[in-house]
């Protein structure tokens, strides 16, 4: 109820609450060096209420559409031939033999901690009756330890009792 009171109020002031759309579209940034910029994007956003119920004003919101990245390719830089390659974020690694054998390498190494970590869970569940064993046998000994403690006391205080009873009793 409290989300619909801010809608149901934007509705009957006329204010937008569907998603902006871009006003003006930057063309892709030129490099300057080795470094492109940041592609910025600005959007208009019209009065509107947010979750709180607070009205904003209309204003302009930007928006970095790309990061500004550095051209680590060897060789003439692209633009100077006039061709921009789309950013290397989004190429697949390149394949060389010594890739291969570090993912073959990897691998091996993933199936060894898998190996382990299965002989681990195996070795656990073999000890688990023996680790409940030995709570049972420590509870146990607890135990005996308190009774011993008991009769140790009982003892001390019949042989208080009796050295009481055989002492002779000056009148």
């Amino acid at each position: 109820m409290k989300t619909l009171i801010p809608i149901l109020l934007a509705l009957a002031t006329g204010c937008s609450t569907h998603n902006p759309k871009p006003l003006v579209l930057h063309p892709q940034p030129e490099p300057v060096g080795v470094r492109f910029p940041e592609l910025l994007q600005t959007y208009q956003l019209g009065r509107q209420v947010d979750a709180t119920g607070r009205l904003h004003e209309a204003h302009s919101l930007y928006r970095i559409e790309m990061e500004a990245r550095w051209d680590l390719r060897p060789g003439p830089a692209p633009w100077q031939s006039g061709f921009l390659p789309p950013s290397a974020a989004y190429q697949p690694a390149p394949v060389h033999d010594t890739i291969v054998a570090e993912l073959r390498h990897q691998q091996d190494q993933t199936q060894r901690v898998v190996e382990q970590a299965a002989q681990l869970a195996q070795s656990a569940q073999q000890l688990q009756p023996v680790i409940t064993d030995m709570a049972r046998v420590a509870r146990e000994h607890a135990a005996f330890g308190a009774s011993l403690r008991a009769m140790e006391e009982r003892q001390a205080r019949l042989e208080q009792e009796l050295h009481r009873i055989a002492s002779p009793t000056i009148p």
